[in-house]
């Protein structure tokens, strides 16, 4: 057997080895110490866990990692989570930590404490969420309920029918709805809740109206009496106010008010109890418009000299569509014939009053002589055109009313009226009263309008007129077709239509109606005198001055300017007898504008509109211009051009008002309280349409009347 090989040896490998074995003997007799004495070098000394803390930093990085909730003390050295904190959570990073490590911020991160922390807030929100949810839906149910309302209220139906109408909607399954029952006996279905709705939207129709009374630095009153069905005493007020960016006037319904007392003072009374309610001061009245009774234009003890002794500038109108019915009525009265005539319409009509029968047959010949289908109108005074009316149906039925009183030969009243309609005076007179109360309808009818503007009433009046000088003198250059001109072709040798003999009357036809239209022209010109301050209002319209040289341009208005400056210029005063004191008591006011300055801004003005080249065609607009782009340079004007805008020219919006009182009123709710009239007036008056009325707020006032029910789900 070979020897072993040997191998070679490294110098000083045994002493290694030996050292080697040494150093593993000695590590396996003596065992790790977890003491202090374990963290020493051979140059050190030992180290506490204290110190190695004092040794951490907190890193600034950190903050842009964690910045949502990681905060430094600098004073206290230590961080903490502003979120755990917010919601008093005890964990360490809550109350503080000098732990600057890396490791605590993710430990912190990933726990519990920490992302319930974080869903705490979400969680809040959607509760939040909701129980916003659940009051929308409880809100939104009270708006439809009060759309009901307001629907009923604006087509003028009962508010008893409220309830039928809220069962049809529900069964109808109206969305929200059904969160209008609380508990076993509240469904705000009830008349009560419908009244309550209904005072709360018009107090927001009223509170919107206050507010633009308080912007216009003007107001006019336009107020007329009333008896409702009930035969309570009502009376209207209604007020022209004006928009101080646009000057464009507004007419406004303030109320109907239950008056107990029908004199001028009382009256007074009970228009400045209501403007008081609104913050409205008496002496803010500018004008005042009326029908022109005495217990309303009486200067000492009547409504204007109540007005007066507050502000003796105020205007007092008599109603200019009153006048032009007192024109015509007035004309007529002191003329026999006319008279006649009058009777003959009123006949008619009584005879087909209330006769079913009779008025059937007459429809009849009507539709046989393909005339038009019209019953008889009453002549009344209180109505303006009920005479055009009541002529209107006798001219465009004549035909076939003398073919049913011929065919009538055993009715006495019938042959009676025969008679008469077959005359030749009732015969020209229709045809000749067509053509006369033409132009003065149309003057009625342009004094009725919603807003009138005053640059246009002299020139309306100044048109019927010369219409009715035309007439009188039988010459119209224009040759306008005319009434009196057919009857030329109906009425052939004594025969109407060439089926009706034509008696001779006793009254003569030309001289009624040349006294009838010279008695028509001077009551005109006396209630539209051409000097008087409607008209001279008119020169706010500015229409000619671009087609005026520099010349005319100059002089132009001038008059008018100086019939406003007498008055509005100067400073005025009312005397009237205290009964209380038994002595004379003045008041007086200082002028409203400066008749110096106020000359100057005239020429001024008038260079202004014609260079500018301003549309002339509304007076509001010209002066919505004026006060846009030269407010500082007219301001005497402007305050004269909004006393022109808001001048009551007519009181035909109180007659309107009167007729959604009779809507209201019926004889099926003659007990309706004035109150409850009022509101309903106001909202259907005064109302916007039924989209755009602000429901929220109605809702609101609604809710903080009382508490609700539907409120505490």
């Amino acid at each position: 057997m070979p020897p072993k090989r040997k191998l070679p040896s490294v110098p000083g490998s045994g002493q290694s080895q030996l050292k080697f074995i040494k150093d593993v003997n000695n590590n396996s007799a003596t065992p790790p110490s977890s003491g202090p004495d374990s963290d020493k070098t051979p140059d050190s000394t030992p180290i506490n866990q204290s110190q190695r803390k004092s040794e951490l930093k907190f890193q600034q990085k950190w903050i842009s990692i964690y910045g949502s909730w990681l905060h430094y003390d600098v004073d206290k050295n230590v961080m903490w989570c502003s979120i755990c904190r917010d919601i008093k959570s005890k964990s360490i990073m809550s109350e503080g930590t000098s732990n600057f490590k890396t490791t605590t911020l993710q430990r912190h991160v990933e726990s519990a404490d920490h992302r319930s922390a974080l869903m705490l807030p979400k969680e809040r929100e959607g509760l939040d969420r909701a129980v916003q949810n659940a009051d929308s839906k409880e809100e939104n149910a009270i708006k439809r309920c009060m759309k009901v309302v307001y629907w009923l209220a604006k087509e003028c139906i009962p508010l008893s029918k409220y309830a039928s109408l809220m069962e049809l909607l529900i069964e109808l399954e109206v969305p929200n709805l059904e969160h209008l029952k609380v508990g076993e006996r509240v469904n705000y279905q009830s008349y009560n809740t419908a009244t309550d709705m209904l005072k709360c939207m018009s107090n927001v129709i009223n509170k919107d109206l206050d507010q633009r009374i308080k912007q216009s630095p003007v107001l006019t009153i336009l107020t007329d009496e009333s008896t409702d069905i009930a035969t309570n005493h009502k009376l209207c007020v209604m007020a022209r106010i004006i928009n101080t960016t646009t000057m464009v006037p507004y007419t406004a319904f303030l109320s109907n008010v239950h008056i107990s007392s029908a004199t001028g003072e009382g009256i007074f009374n009970s228009i400045k109890d209501h403007l008081s309610s609104r913050g409205v001061t008496i002496s803010k009245v500018s004008g005042l418009g009326t029908d022109g009774a005495t217990v309303m234009t009486g200067q000492k003890n009547g409504l204007t000299g109540q007005f007066l002794r507050h502000n003796p500038h105020l205007l007092n109108t008599h109603c200019s569509a009153h006048r032009v019915a007192l024109c015509s009525e007035q004309a007529a009265g002191g003329i026999p014939a006319m008279k006649y005539y009058q009777s003959i319409l009123e006949s008619l009509f009584y005879y087909f009053k209330k006769s079913p029968q009779r008025c059937e047959q007459v429809a009849a010949v009507q539709a046989l002589l393909d005339e038009p289908s019209l019953k008889y109108r009453e002549v009344h005074q209180i109505r303006w055109l009920s005479f055009y009316q009541a002529l209107d149906a006798v001219y465009r039925t004549l035909d076939s009313l003398l073919t049913y009183f011929s065919s009538r030969k055993n009715d006495p009243k019938a042959e009676g009226l025969k008679k008469k309609l077959s005359q030749d005076f009732f015969l020209y007179m229709t045809y000749a009263l067509m053509d006369i109360l033409q132009p003065v309808m149309k003057l009625n009818l342009f004094f009725q309008a919603k807003d009138v503007d005053i640059s246009l009433v002299k020139t309306a009046v100044d048109t019927c007129t010369k219409d009715l000088e035309l007439l009188q003198q039988g010459d119209d250059p224009l040759e306008r077709p005319r009434f009196q001109d057919q009857l030329e072709t109906d009425l052939v040798d004594g025969m109407y239509k060439g089926q009706h003999r034509i008696s001779v009357s006793k009254y003569c036809f030309i001289a009624a109606k040349e006294k009838f239209i010279r008695a028509l022209l001077d009551n005109i010109s006396k209630r539209f005198p051409d000097k008087q301050l409607m008209t001279s209002f008119g020169i706010f319209g500015l229409r000619p001055v671009t087609l005026l040289n520099d010349d005319e341009l100059k002089e132009w208005g001038n008059e008018s300017l100086e019939v406003l400056i007498e008055h509005f210029g100067s400073p005025k005063s009312h005397s009237h007898h205290d009964e209380k004191s038994a002595k004379t008591v003045t008041s007086s006011s200082k002028p409203v504008v400066d008749p110096d300055a106020t000359r100057e801004e005239w020429l001024k003005v008038k260079q202004v509109v014609k260079i500018q080249g301003y549309p002339r065609h509304s007076t509001a607009e010209i002066w919505g211009l004026i006060r846009q782009y030269h407010e500082e340079d007219f301001p005497n004007l402007l305050t004269m051009a909004a006393l022109a805008l808001t001048h009551p020219i007519h009181t035909s919006d109180c007659e309107r008002a009167f007729s959604k009182q009779n809507l209201v009123t019926s004889p099926l709710r003659s007990r309706i309280s004035s109150d409850h009239c009022d509101e309903l007036m106001r909202v259907m008056i005064e109302g916007p349409s039924l989209a755009e009325f602000n429901y929220k707020e109605a809702l609101e006032m609604w809710r903080n009347t009382k508490s609700r029910c539907i409120f505490k789900k």
